[in-house]
């Protein structure tokens, strides 16, 4: 896995570097100074957010305690968030 890289310099970012950058609409790169934008087209996304749901049913039908169902909830949308600098792509701002 790597972390996008700007797409007028092509700097690698570094994880922090996404991380921090990924709540925003606009992008800085801190290298050349110019402004990359989240590709929302990216097929897997939002993949790991369709894990959740598969693996509460599989909880609820092997009959674990809620506790135990909201921690794995938890821990799966940490992982999710934690992973997503990784599934991060940039792009250039369109021209109008």
């Amino acid at each position: 896995m790597q972390t996008p890289s700007c797409k007028y310099c092509e700097a690698q970012w570094s994880y922090g570097e996404t991380f921090k950058n990924i709540f925003k609409p606009r992008m800085i790169c801190s290298h050349c100074g110019e402004e990359n934008y989240y590709q929302s087209n990216s097929k897997n996304s939002w993949i790991t957010l369709f894990g959740i749901p598969i693996v509460l049913i599989v909880a609820l039908l092997l009959d674990l305690s809620t506790s135990l169902i909201i921690l794995i909830s938890i821990i799966l949308v940490i992982v999710h968030i934690a992973l997503f600098p990784y599934r991060t792509q940039l792009k250039k701002k369109e021209k109008k």
